[in-house]
């Protein structure tokens, strides 16, 4: 009877949380590739790496952004399946989206007008400069 409860419980949670990139081991849900794919926490990591949290845009608003890019890719298929993370072409289009929404507030929105530009100055600016040469 335990191993019949258990199977349904795990047969309904695999449901949910299984996706195409995720098996079980011991009962806990296990992310394939998870070397390849980026969780929220990591993504907040990387902002406050390039400065970007929180001097251009707030938690909330990074995490917001991750979720917008996790719910586009699902949309476009390059979903990583698992809830709560993104794979690279997510992450391009998340990192996309910080640059939009950090250069659009003042006063960075006058300087840059165009959305090439809002994305040039956040990956030129913001990245660190070791080892990269500039035009």
């Amino acid at each position: 009877a335990l191993n019949g409860t258990r199977r349904s419980q795990r047969g309904s949670i695999g449901a949910a949380a299984q996706g195409p990139m995720c098996h079980f081991a011991n009962g806990t849900p296990v992310i394939a590739n998870r070397r390849r794919m980026m969780s929220v926490d990591q993504f907040v990591g990387v902002c406050k790496q390039m400065d970007v949290l929180p001097e251009l845009l707030s938690r909330t608003e990074v995490i917001r952004i991750f979720k917008r890019a996790e719910v586009a890719a699902a949309g476009l298929s390059h979903s990583s399946g698992q809830h709560g993370f993104i794979a690279r072409d997510a992450f391009i289009h998340a990192i996309a989206l910080v640059a939009l929404e950090a250069y659009a507030k003042q006063p960075f929105c006058d300087e840059y007008p165009g959305a090439h530009d809002k994305i040039h100055a956040l990956l030129s600016v913001q990245l660190p400069s070791k080892g990269r040469k500039t035009r």
